[in-house]
């Protein structure tokens, strides 16, 4: 995530100043494996959704698996989309 989030940043001509900031918040941050709880959380959350009709994105369900897995708080403005995964802990950091 941190590498999107820089190449993103850097990509970006426009909002120089922005990129800093974003690269600053990212970098203290720990970059976590992606493991099999991770995989089976992504399994149970996908039939649980689309059997609700309710299915995410394929990214946003990786992320959110990845998330109930370590059991952390995921913080994002995509709050519609991830609050559909019970028991994830969402926060808005852009609020």
């Amino acid at each position: 995530m941190f590498s999107v989030c820089t190449h993103r940043s850097s990509a970006e001509s426009a909002s120089l100043a922005g990129s800093s900031s974003r690269i600053a918040i990212l970098r203290p941050l720990s970059v976590e494996n992606l493991d099999s709880g991770a995989a089976r959380a992504y399994g149970e959350i996908r039939a649980t959704l689309e059997g609700k009709g309710r299915l995410i994105g394929n990214n946003d369900l990786w992320i959110g698996a990845h998330a109930m897995a370590l059991d952390v708080t995921l913080a994002t403005n995509n709050e519609r989309e991830f609050k559909r995964i019970a028991g994830l802990s969402v926060e808005n950091w852009t609020k």
